[in-house]
């Protein structure tokens, strides 16, 4: 065999094996952090049109800064340009996870109204086929007791809501649910008169979403009903640790439609949800440490270009 092709040989063979080798090193590389609940946090949100983000669009940096520019703790530049994006629930959970440990699965939709049980069904069966350890699903029962229907048929079309849920509950996954807001009396300019349930129908929901929720030790529920009314009054709010005053800070939490939250609001509910978690936290695997001030949350979050999600 000639020198030349005897050589070719020799190091196409030696290639192929150092890329084996790689390949080899990479997939249990990737199967430990797969396996590793210590590297990643898999998080599933189900949801309507809250957790999506309806409404909230901020501008965000379109390139990195400069390197004297790139602590999150310094003034935007004016040489810096910015982007608009609507902001979910999900982006807030993954900018206030300094550990980035966690990896979302946003599920949740602006068109969860249309038709509840059809985008219901399927979120939960996404969210099952992906296996997440903890699943946020506040306003996932909404549209399941709002909507254009008999007001006397409202609270089985709840039940239908909590069985999507209890299909998540039964694998034992953690989950932080919602109670539903009171609307009744409400203008709002995206919700008709027969789309809100009466007071009284609403109490009734509530009371069966906490009753569900207490049967089953890895479900929470967040205080929506209560949290609705607080926003909305505009005088002081502790949600935790965290201290809110929104006329003297001249924020509003709820939008003008007087259904969605605000920006401002959005950050309201997820602290609510670091509430919840801390009584769903496993000894073995606890939830990643959010940090969700305000303030740094927002610098963090117009800095934040790349978004860890789920495929």
């Amino acid at each position: 065999m000639p020198t030349i092709t005897r050589r070719l040989l020799i190091t196409t063979i030696c290639l192929c094996w150092w890329s084996l080798l790689c390949s080899s090193l990479h997939a249990i590389q990737s199967d430990a952090t797969e396996l590793d609940p210590e590297t990643t946090f898999r998080l599933a949100v189900i949801g309507a049109s809250a957790s999506a983000g309806f409404g909230i669009v901020v501008e965000v940096e379109k390139e990195a800064p400069p390197p004297a520019e790139s602590t999150e703790d310094s003034e935007p530049g004016e040489r810096i340009p910015t982007v608009k994006r609507m902001i979910r629930l999900a982006d807030l959970i993954d900018a206030a996870d300094r550990s980035d440990r966690i990896i979302e699965l946003d599920l949740s939709s602006h068109m969860f109204f249309t038709r509840p049980n059809r985008f219901g069904r399927s979120s939960v069966d996404r969210a099952l086929s992906w296996r997440p350890d903890i699943v946020f699903a506040v306003d996932f029962l909404f549209w399941y007791v709002y909507g254009t229907r008999a007001e006397e048929t409202r609270l089985r079309t709840l039940e239908t809501g909590l069985a999507q849920l209890d299909r998540l509950a039964a694998t034992g996954v953690p989950m932080v649910i919602g109670t539903v807001p009171d609307l009744d009396g409400v203008d709002s300019f995206v919700l008709m008169e027969d789309q809100i349930p009466e007071t009284d129908t609403t109490m009734q929901a509530n009371r069966m979403i906490e009753s569900w929720a207490k049967a089953r030790a890895n479900v929470e529920v967040v205080p929506i009903f209560e949290l609705n009314g607080r926003l909305g009054e505009g005088g002081p709010i502790e949600i935790g640790e965290h201290r809110w005053n929104p006329a003297e800070d001249g924020i509003e939490l709820i939008a003008p439609d007087n259904l969605h939250p605000t920006y401002e609001g959005l950050i309201c509910i997820a602290q609510a949800i670091e509430i919840e978690l801390t009584k769903l936290e496993k000894e073995t695997s606890p939830f990643p440490k959010l940090e969700l001030d305000r303030i740094g949350l927002m610098k963090r979050m117009r800095v934040r270009r790349d978004f860890d999600t789920a495929p």
